[in-house]
């Protein structure tokens, strides 16, 4: 799993546990992954899954073993992986869609350009 998938599992986890999360919850989360600490977040709501018995909807049990196979052969798998057996599965479709729904949700990628500005100085010096 990439960073785009992480960052893409992480917001999609957060809207599955917005309704169980209070407000200065959802705003730690919404800056933990805004900042780029998606593993600090996932494992926060996984904990949060895990202590309430709510259930996962089964369009992320996919992502969940996929971000959790990352961590395999490292100090942090064994505490991940009973973490994620803690966790309930749900047959319900979620309104997220599929997996795939979810990861082509996808931000289109950036692309540099100049602005009016620079073109502009570039064509003033030549």
């Amino acid at each position: 799993m990439d960073r785009a998938e992480e960052t893409t599992f992480a917001w999609a986890l957060f809207d599955q546990a917005v309704t169980h999360l209070d407000r200065a919850s959802r705003a730690r989360l919404c800056v933990r992954i805004g900042a780029g600490n998606q593993r600090g977040a996932i494992i926060e709501l996984l904990e949060g899954f895990a202590q309430n018995d709510t259930a996962l909807p089964s369009v992320l049990a996919e992502s969940l073993w996929a971000w959790m196979n990352g961590f395999t052969g490292s100090d942090a798998e064994t505490l991940l992986r009973e973490l994620a057996n803690r966790i309930r599965v749900t047959n319900v479709s979620s309104p997220l869609g599929s997996v795939e729904e979810v990861h082509s949700q996808r931000p289109a990628p950036m692309v540099a350009q100049r602005s009016e500005r620079v073109t502009r100085r570039l064509v003033l010096a030549k």
